[in-house]
This record gives structure tokens, C-alpha cells and sequence, in this order.
């Protein structure tokens, strides 16, 4: 068994030669006197070298404390010479992370993604209602009942919705984590089960009979509301368009209308809503191929 001492007294020969300390370990010495640590041992019937690091830059018990941990590598059926390249080609990333360390990686790499309002919304409702319950846990110490007993709580203040929306965060992390090479079973693929039902929305009857509109109409008009909201209802309603591109509507998206005599009709009169107003990814709203070309009636001019 090697000593400090010994290696340190270790000299040059013509040839290179090694010693052995015990378990597999040996230190290497060149005729240049450059002393190298290596591992040896048996992988799938094979005989094979891990190397270690160099003396004196990897000390006699550096060198020890690394063949033990390439020896439980070696008992957990991998081996360890392919680990070593695996976790260099990864960037020596620790695959036992936390969940929020795994759940803020993912929100990072989904922001090019989202909307600001969306992305807020998304961080927030981890942070208040996830991370204190099992952020510092690791993805394997997470299963199905751990995950239903966090949105339990969230279900119990109500929030029906909002409890199934952070189950399908939670399981877009760990599909975002198994990427990663971390693997875990993802408990919110049966979660959802169990799950209380979103109440049913309350759904109003569609007008479908000219009579109905013309009333609806009538009503918008002869409401109590400012003349500018009577006419974005009127532009809606002719439009189809959502009401927050109608609030936002500028001079510069209408085209093709003669201000002159605005009452006539027009076929090339529209308003060409830019893409970023549209509800698109946000690398697809800086393409003007993604804008939206409604064509104006006159009674919409």
C-alpha cells in the first residue's frame, strides 16, 4: 500500500512503470518523472483503466476518494470510464437536483416562448403555491401522493383551475428534467384523477335568429355607456374580432379608406393587425406573414 512518502519519492526510470496502493488503484510514473493516477478494474468481462488525475495535483487521498466513487459506479452496473465522458459532454451537471432548481431551469428555457403577462403568471404561481412545499425535494423523492397533497391545498382556497394548471406545470418539468438524463417518474401524468372537476362554465344561448342581433344591437347602442364603448361594440360586432385588438386598434393599421367620404364602400378598406398582437409565439411575432387582414365594411369605417 502506497504512503505519501512513497509516492512522493517515486523517481524516474527508462521506462514507464506503475505501483500499486490497493483496490485497483496504481500511480503511474513516466521517464520524465510525470506521475498519473489510474483505476483498473473489470467492466462486462473486460479489463479497463480509469485515469485519475495527475499527482501532485491529485493527492494520495484525492486519488483514493475517487477510486471509491468509481467503484460505487462500478457497483451500480455502469461503467465508470463512460460516466466520467457522460458527465464531462454535460458539463459536470448534478443530475440530483432539486425540483425548483429543475422548475426555474425550465421557465428560463420556455421565456423566448411567452408573453411576459403569461410568463409572470406561470413563475408566480410556483413560487406561491410549489416551491415551499417541495422546491428543495429532489424529482425522485416527488411521487403521486406528495404532488396531489401540494394541489390539494390550492383546491382547498377554491381554485379549481388553477390547481390543474400547476399539475401540467409540474409534469412539463419532469418531461423537461427526463431530457436532461434526471429520471423520474412523472407523478402528474395520474394526478389529474384525481383532481377535483372544473365546475361547468355558464354557458348563454347563442343568437342565432336576425331578430336576436338586431336587438343585442339595439341594447349596446342605447346603453348608458360612453359614445366611444357604444362604437367599439359596434366595430366588434362587425369585425368578429377580440375586444382587446378592437381596444387597441391604431390609425396606422386602417388602409384603403378614403377619408373623404369614409360612408363609401371600399373593397380594399382594412385594418392589418401586426402580428405581435396576435396570439402567437413570441419568435412568430416579428413576421409580418403572421398579420391578421380584416376587411372593413362601410358601416365599420
Amino acid at each position: 500500500m502506497l504512503t505519501d512518502k512513497a509516492v512522493k519519492a517515486a523517481a524516474a526510470r527508462d521506462k514507464t512503470y506503475k505501483i500499486a496502493d490497493r483496490q485497483g488503484l496504481f500511480l503511474h510514473v513516466s521517464p520524465k518523472a510525470h506521475k498519473t493516477w489510474r483505476y483498473k478494474y473489470r467492466f462486462d468481462g473486460k479489463e479497463q483503466a480509469l485515469g485519475l488525475g495527475t499527482y501532485p495535483d491529485v493527492s494520495l487521498a484525492a486519488a483514493r476518494e475517487a477510486r471509491d466513487d468509481a467503484r460505487k459506479i462500478l457497483r451500480s452496473g455502469r461503467d465508470p470510464r463512460v460516466d466520467k465522458a457522460r458527465r464531462k459532454l454535460i458539463g459536470g451537471r448534478d443530475e440530483r437536483q432539486t425540483f425548483e432548481a429543475v422548475a426555474r431551469d425550465w421557465y428560463e428555457q420556455q421565456l423566448p416562448r411567452w408573453k411576459p403577462v403569461h410568463a409572470n403568471d406561470v413563475i408566480t404561481s410556483l413560487e406561491r403555491d410549489v416551491f415551499p412545499h417541495i422546491g428543495t425535494l429532489e424529482l425522485g423523492e416527488i411521487d403521486e401522493p406528495v404532488l396531489l397533497a401540494v394541489l390539494r391545498k390550492v383546491e382547498e382556497r377554491g381554485a379549481i383551475e388553477t390547481a390543474r394548471r400547476l399539475k401540467q406545470r409540474v409534469g412539463s418539468v419532469f418531461v423537461y428534467a427526463r431530457g436532461l438524463g434526471i429520471k423520474a417518474d412523472n407523478p402528474a401524468v395520474a394526478v389529474g384523477a384525481a383532481l377535483k372537476p372544473v365546475p361547468p362554465a355558464k354557458r348563454y344561448p347563442a343568437l342565432i335568429k336576425v331578430d336576436g342581433v338586431r336587438q343585442l344591437v339595439h341594447d349596446v347602442d342605447s346603453a348608458g355607456a360612453s359614445p366611444v364603448t357604444r362604437l367599439a361594440a359596434r366595430v366588434l360586432a362587425l369585425t368578429a374580432q377580440r375586444p382587446g385588438m378592437v381596444r387597441r386598434m391604431t390609425w396606422e393599421q386602417l388602409s384603403g379608406i378614403d377619408w373623404k367620404d369614409a360612408s363609401a364602400s371600399s373593397p380594399v378598406a382594412l385594418w392589418t393587425i401586426p402580428a405581435d398582437e396576435m396570439k402567437l409565439e413570441l419568435h412568430l411575432r416579428d413576421d409580418e406573414a403572421f398579420e391578421h387582414c380584416v376587411p372593413l365594411a362601410p358601416e365599420a369605417v
